[in-house]
């Protein structure tokens, strides 16, 4: 299993788009076109972490950060499906939570966790996320160490089984195999205010609230 870190991202992406004879120009102005995401990006780490990956080849600040990437998930999924088509809803998560992610990838991630410096947040990153009726559909957990690191990773594997995220596919008309779900890892900040921004029409709308903005996010709370 390799871990895949945000700044990879960019420099694979940088590679891709210089020619032999021009070497890639450092952006002085974000737009839409390079604040978006590439599919295969999306597909493979997932959207939330492709959109941080564009972010920094946009020349924004990024925390940096590393992603467990959606194919390491597939096979948890997969059994986790099955589960729920023969024992119902509650198998699912049961089914991921049971198994071991193994001792290889639990030791990259203990290394990462260490170099990254504690604690961490271990967030998750769906190609589904691209779509505004997955917002705040999966887990993610804060205080996170090196020795619980690899648990966290298989509860955001898990989340994706839960009531709310089975619903949100039944709406979408989607199947159990839909769901696809990257990890993405970076520093613990606490901060004293945040939100988000969308971009639409060429305009920027910015909503913040005090404290964390998990609550905005995830829907349970307005912006100012």
């Amino acid at each position: 299993m390799r871990l895949v870190p945000l700044a990879g991202q960019v420099a694979s992406a940088t590679s891709r788009a210089a020619s032999p004879a021009t070497a890639a120009p450092t952006p002085t102005a974000v737009s839409t076109a390079t604040a978006a995401p590439t599919p295969t990006a999306a597909v493979e780490i997932g959207f939330k972490a492709a959109r941080l990956a564009s972010a920094l080849r946009a020349g924004l600040p990024v925390l940096p950060g590393f992603v467990v990437p959606a194919a390491a998930a597939r096979r948890y999924l997969q059994a986790a499906a099955s589960a729920v088509r023969a024992r119902g809803i509650p198998a699912g998560r049961l089914e991921i939570l049971g198994r071991s992610i193994g001792s290889a990838l639990s030791a990259e991630l203990q290394q990462a966790v260490g170099d990254l410096g504690e604690p961490v947040i271990v967030r998750s990153s769906s190609p589904l996320e691209g779509d505004a009726r997955w917002a705040g559909a999966f887990s993610s957990v804060t205080g996170v160490g090196q020795e619980d690191v690899a648990a966290a990773v298989r509860s955001c594997w898990a989340s994706a089984f839960a009531v709310d995220p089975l619903r949100r596919l039944e709406r979408c008309g989607l199947r159990l195999e839909a769901l696809e779900l990257a990890v993405l890892v970076q520093p613990e900040i606490v901060p004293e205010a945040g939100g988000m921004a969308r971009v639409a029409g060429g305009e920027v709308t910015v909503e913040g609230v005090l404290g964390h903005p998990g609550p905005l996010l995830s829907g349970w709370a307005e912006g100012a």
